[in-house]
């Protein structure tokens, strides 16, 4: 099916067009979205599943003379991957914020923060500034791995190797820190 006549069949609300749609530009889908939320494997699939009910509702803003039906897909998967992205980064620090207040025995959810603050900045700081922002622009910021690579002149897998040992550098310096950390997000406590 051509482009424009599966976005009129789309637009005609077959589902059919949206199976085709599937056929046609899933692996982009895919793609795009496994960039952003690659190792948030719970969000994926509704990622996923939302971008489709996007695309199903908003076919009629697609403009063939802007961009073409795939780039503007990319464009609704990397903005609801972000979303995404966000909704965990939340979820993240509320569930650190909780920690907080149950070990300092605080109900100021400010002080909390502040906590947060300055406990991120002073193990952040064991790092060298390009590997702190590094980390920064990976794990807060939400930047994609590849618009790094291309920031700081390097492969794709060099990035991802200097992020690693970064993160394994932290480990080795905040062992108590960081594991109590994990175990508690991953038991839910």
């Amino acid at each position: 099916m051509q482009e424009a006549e599966l976005v009129q069949e789309i637009l005609l609300r077959n589902q059919s067009a949206m199976r085709e749609l599937l056929v046609q530009y899933g692996s982009t889908i895919k793609s795009v979205v496994y960039q952003y939320l690659g190792t948030l494997r719970q969000y994926r699939e509704e990622c996923i599943n939302d971008v489709l009910l996007k695309i199903w509702q908003n076919i009629g803003q697609f403009n063939s003379e802007k961009s073409t039906l795939k780039n503007w897909i990319a464009g609704i998967c990397r903005y609801q991957a972000i979303d995404y992205r966000r909704k965990y980064l939340r979820e993240m620090q509320e569930l650190y914020l909780e920690d907080c207040k149950e070990q300092r025995g605080s109900d100021s959810a400010e002080e909390a923060i502040f906590a947060f603050s300055d406990e991120t900045e002073r193990i952040l700081s064991a790092l060298t500034p390009k590997d702190r922002s590094l980390l920064i622009s990976l794990y807060a910021d939400g930047e994609a791995l590849d618009r790094l690579a291309a920031e700081m002149e390097m492969s794709h897998s060099g990035v991802y190797k200097r992020a690693e040992r970064a993160k394994r550098k932290l480990r080795e310096l905040f062992p108590e820190k960081l594991s109590s950390d994990v175990s508690h997000k991953q038991s839910g406590t």
